[in-house]
């Protein structure tokens, strides 16, 4: 006889702050992304611990979700080739480098930072330029005085 408890179980969640309910413990990422309006292709969801620690999951990953938990949608960029989670699409320039050094990337606030474009060619992004950024997207933050 199998167990279907798990299966009918209603669980109270967040994601992004918001409410949700679920039928069930084990729900796909992509599907929890879809309930809160967030795009599995531009955004990967994390679990949000009691600590603020986030765990990543991949789209097609199975979580085991428990009554009460906090989860939210986040981009995942590349700065100095690490990655950086957001949780919005639309950053600036300051908002990227802040996000980088809370991640623990080596770099400063007062860095330049750059995009690389699909070309392979760096475009400055200044700290007040607001842009909309997508699923890894690459940066470079660099010192401002830096001359090589």
């Amino acid at each position: 006889m199998t167990d279907t408890t798990h299966s009918r179980t209603q669980l109270r969640i967040t994601i992004n702050e918001e409410p949700f309910t679920v039928s069930g413990s084990r729900q796909e990422a992509a599907a929890l992304l879809d309930l809160a309006g967030a795009d599995p292709i531009q955004f990967d969801l994390a679990r949000v611990a009691p600590n603020g620690e986030r765990h990543l999951y991949r789209d097609d990953q199975v979580v085991e979700v428990a009554d009460g938990e906090r989860f939210t949608a986040v981009v995942t960029v590349l700065v100095n080739e690490q990655s950086v989670w957001l949780t919005d699409q639309s950053q600036t320039g300051e908002s990227i480098k802040a996000a980088a050094i809370a991640a623990g990337v080596p770099i400063q606030a007062d860095f330049v930072l750059a995009e690389v474009l699909p070309n392979g060619k760096e475009k400055v992004v200044p700290d007040d330029k607001h842009i909309e950024v997508k699923h890894l997207d690459e940066f470079w933050g660099i010192p401002g005085d830096d001359n090589s």
